[in-house]
């Protein structure tokens, strides 16, 4: 399979990275949840650098193993969720003049 890239922005920061050609829009999503949740716990938490994603990656990886746990994924219930986190994020940022 080749190669190609896919940017991808993390708190404020556009990353530059490489991927197998079909993996490019999964990870450009995933980056995009990423950020999302690393958005929104910095506002509940007043977290910032380091200490917040390490606690959002712990929050993602926590809702995995909840996953497994539960013996599966149900992708249509996490495309709704991803959509209605969106929807919030919209309505908030539409608040504000500025960019994440």
């Amino acid at each position: 399979m080749s190669e190609t890239h896919v940017d991808v922005t993390l708190m404020g920061r556009t990353y530059r990275l490489e991927c197998e050609a079909g993996e490019a829009e999964p990870l450009a999503q995933a980056a995009k949840l990423l950020d999302e949740r690393i958005s929104a716990l910095a506002k509940r938490s007043g977290l910032s650098g380091e200490k917040l994603v390490l606690w959002t990656a712990l929050e993602v990886a926590l809702d995995l193993v909840k996953l497994q746990q539960q013996g599966g994924f149900d992708i249509t219930r996490f495309k709704r969720r991803i959509e209605l986190i969106g929807a919030r994020l919209d309505g908030v940022l539409s608040q504000y003049d500025c960019p994440l």
